[in-house]
């Protein structure tokens, strides 16, 4: 491992470790790595212990804080949920394809790291995300305030007033790229995409 990957483990630990330590009193609890804090005194020293924790490193990854207005009610929901991420790395790309073509040699000469290099061919491995949801009436302006993102390394969320979900999501729901016709499904857990002139090669191949 190198020394930026143990720094950035480090990095990952203070923060879960001081978040956790809130998530123990009375004042907050978590979900799917979403802590809602109802204290608005806690959730004021947890942005300042933060700060603390990131000003001692360089990461672009940072903690979400998210405030809604007090006694407003709130619905917030966490989703874990499958998806599929184009895989950048050379070597993990010529693992996964030479592994591929081990069990189907018949393709060898289709499936190419040349052809990956020049985007003919595209290598997908799924991976999990936690993903929130949260709205609230904001009772000034009369309209609804909905907030969508990554919950990434953290998100605190300060709210006295919420009704607070989690839930996990199914492949067929959130992702259905495995189900094009140009994509091969590889041991559940990668995705080999391929353009149209690779698609007819591989079509002549299996007739």
């Amino acid at each position: 491992m190198s020394e930026d990957n143990r720094k950035f483990d480090r990095y990952i630990g203070e923060i879960n470790d001081l978040l956790v330590s809130y998530v123990n009193k009375e004042t907050a609890y978590d979900v799917c790595s979403v802590y809602l804090i109802d204290d608005y005194d806690a959730y004021l020293s947890i942005i300042e212990k933060v700060k603390e924790i990131e000003s001692k490193y360089s990461f672009a990854r940072k903690v979400s804080f998210i405030e809604v207005p007090s006694k407003t009610f709130a619905k917030i929901n966490a989703t874990n949920f499958p998806s599929f991420k184009l895989i950048k790395s050379k070597k993990c790309s010529t693992l996964l394809l030479n592994s591929y073509v081990n069990e189907n040699p018949n393709l060898a000469e289709i499936f190419t790291m040349e052809s990956v290099s020049t985007g003919k061919i595209k290598l997908y491995e799924k991976v999990f995300q936690d993903c929130l949801y949260l709205s609230y009436k904001d009772y000034a302006t009369k309209e609804t305030v909905i907030v969508k993102r990554n919950i990434g390394i953290g998100t605190v969320i300060f709210s006295n007033n919420h009704f607070a979900t989690e839930r996990k999501a199914t492949m067929m729901r959130i992702d259905r790229k495995e189900n094009q016709p140009n994509v091969i499904k590889y041991r559940d857990w990668y995705l080999l995409e391929m353009d149209d002139d690779i698609q007819q090669l591989v079509n002549m191949v299996e007739c």
